[in-house]
């Protein structure tokens, strides 16, 4: 064969390939143009992926209650619990206070309403258990991972939350 026989059939071979591309083309403006045709698509796609993939679930998930413990989620560090007079309570990291040096000058620990002021102060783990006892008598075991962590200047939530 001849070089110009080659050419031809090269320039034939680039205009099919032309004329399909243009039809894609055109085929794509339709679905993009065309919302219900664009639904059917996807319908008809995940259909078929529901034949090829959509057996019953071979394994079982089965929680285990005793796998399960909400104090693995929380690190063991020592927690500084302030309660004020008007019940208001928080718990803040141990490491946020520093130590204070011979004629140092102190830092706030708190932050409290006008008429509130410190009452007691713990020092406790994340996973310890706090007795908090009401006016009536009632008891409550919380523990210390369940009060509200709060920077050390931060105004705080009043017991009756708990």
């Amino acid at each position: 064969m001849r070089l110009r026989q080659l050419t031809g059939l090269e320039q034939d071979k680039l205009h099919k390939e032309y004329e399909e591309i243009m039809a894609q083309i055109e085929h794509f403006k339709k679905i993009l143009a065309d919302v219900t045709l664009r639904m059917d698509i996807i319908k008809n796609e995940l259909l078929e992926i529901k034949e090829k993939f959509g057996d019953k679930r071979r394994s079982e998930l089965v929680p285990n209650a005793e796998e399960f413990n909400p104090e693995d989620f929380y690190a063991d560090e020592d927690m500084v619990i302030t309660i004020s007079h008007l019940g208001y309570i928080k718990r803040t990291p141990l490491s946020e206070f520093r130590t204070q040096g011979r004629g140092g000058i102190g830092s706030k620990g708190s932050t409290t309403r006008d008429e509130d002021f410190l009452e007691h102060i713990f020092i406790a783990s994340m996973h310890n258990t706090l007795l908090l006892f009401t006016e009536k008598g009632r008891c409550f075991g919380l523990k210390s991972m369940k009060f509200l962590k709060e920077p050390q200047l931060q105004k705080v939530v009043q017991f009756k939350m708990y």
